[in-house]
C-alpha cells in the first residue's frame, strides 16, 4: 500500500505504468489535511476541487481496504457512508467502453488492453457497449480541465511569465484544446472566468448524472502512452511517440481529465504487458460509487491476472 494524490493522473499514471492498482477517489471523500503541496507551514493552496488523495496497491482488495481507512470527514461533523457493491457477478450491469479520444490518439496496445478488459467483464455477465463520446464531450472536458489545472499550476510562475501568458491568452481561440493554450488561459483566468468555468463544469456534471442512470461505469484508457523516457526539455516542446507519430505533451491528461474535472472516482487496474512494459485500464464510476469501481477492477484482476512481480535480474 502507498499513498498519493491525483490532479492530472499522479496516482493513475504510475499505476498504469507500473502494473499495479490506483484509485483517484470521489473528490472530497478523503481528507487532504497534511497533504503536500503546500509545504508545511506555508499558506494553503486554493482548493480548485480537482485534486484528490488516494491509495495505490497490488490488488483491488487492498485498494478497497485503503479507501475504507482513509475516507471520512475533515474536521467538521459530516458523516460518510459509501454505497456498497457486490461483485459476485455483473449480470444486468452496463459498462460504457471508450477506446478513442477525439483530441489525443492512443497507442493501439493500450486500446487493445481496454478491449480485453471489456471482454472479461462481458464474460462475467456485464453488458459492454462501445461508445464514441460522453454527453459532457471529451473535447470540452479536456479543454476545461487544462484551463483549471493550469490556473493552479501557474500560481507559482514568475510575474514576468504570468504577464507573458496573459498577453498570449488574448490571441488564443476559446476552443483551442492544446496544452499550450490551456496554460495561457489558466494564467489569465480571473474570478469571473472562474465562475463561468464552474458553471460549465456543473452543466457537464448534470449531463453525466443522467449518463450514470444508464451505465454503471466507464471503461477507458488511463493514458495515451506506455511508460516513456524522461524528457527534460521545455514543457511545450516535449512529445510522445504514439505508434510512430509524435504527439504533444498536452495530450498527457486527456484520459485522466474525465474523472479529474467531473470529480468522479476512477480506478486503474493492470491488464497486461506490451514490449516488456505494463499497462492498465481505467474504470470510472458515478460520484461516491468508489467501491463499485474497485469491485469492477477486482473482476478485471480475476480474469486478466492483476499485478505481476517483475523477475529479478
Amino acid at each position: 500500500m502507498e499513498l498519493g494524490s491525483d490532479l492530472g493522473g499522479s496516482i493513475r499514471w504510475p499505476a498504469h505504468a507500473c502494473g499495479i492498482f490506483g484509485l483517484k477517489p470521489t473528490q472530497g471523500i478523503i481528507p487532504a489535511t497534511g497533504g503536500v503541496p503546500p509545504a508545511p507551514g506555508t499558506p494553503a493552496t486554493p482548493n480548485i476541487r480537482i485534486a484528490s488523495p488516494g491509495p495505490l496497491a497490488r490488488s483491488a482488495k487492498d485498494l478497497a481496504h485503503g479507501l475504507q481507512v482513509m475516507a471520512g470527514p475533515e474536521e467538521d461533523a459530516l458523516v460518510l457512508k459509501l454505497p456498497r457493491f457486490k461483485a459476485h457477478g455483473l449480470k444486468g450491469k452496463r459498462i460504457a467502453m471508450l477506446t478513442a479520444h477525439p483530441l489525443a490518439p492512443t497507442q493501439r496496445a493500450i486500446q487493445a488492453g481496454v478491449v480485453s478488459a471489456g471482454a472479461a467483464l462481458a464474460s462475467a455477465g456485464a453488458v459492454v457497449e462501445e461508445i464514441d463520446d460522453l454527453p459532457a464531450s471529451l473535447s470540452n472536458i479536456h479543454r476545461l480541465f487544462t484551463t483549471l489545472m493550469m490556473a493552479l499550476v501557474t500560481l507559482d510562475f514568475s510575474e514576468k511569465l504570468k504577464v507573458f501568458l496573459r498577453e498570449k491568452a488574448k490571441t488564443i481561440a476559446p476552443d483551442d484544446p492544446s496544452g499550450e493554450a490551456g496554460q495561457a488561459r489558466g494564467a489569465a483566468l480571473d474570478f469571473a472566468g472562474w465562475m463561468q468555468a464552474e458553471g460549465e463544469r456543473a452543466r457537464m456534471e448534470a449531463a453525466m448524472k443522467v449518463f450514470f442512470q444508464r451505465y454503471d461505469a466507464i471503461l477507458c484508457p488511463p493514458a495515451t502512452t506506455l511508460a516513456f523516457a524522461h524528457d527534460h526539455g521545455p514543457f511545450n516542446s516535449r512529445t510522445f511517440d504514439i505508434d510512430g507519430t509524435a504527439r504533444p505533451h498536452g495530450d498527457f491528461s486527456a484520459w485522466s481529465s474525465i474523472a479529474g474535472l467531473l470529480r468522479l472516482p476512477a480506478v486503474v487496474a493492470p491488464v497486461g504487458m506490451h514490449d516488456g512494459l505494463p499497462h492498465g485500464v481505467q474504470i470510472i464510476a458515478a460520484p461516491y460509487h468508489d467501491l463499485k469501481a474497485i469491485g469492477i477492477a477486482g473482476i478485471v484482476e480475476k480474469h486478466l491476472g492483476g499485478a505481476r512481480t517483475p523477475p529479478l535480474p
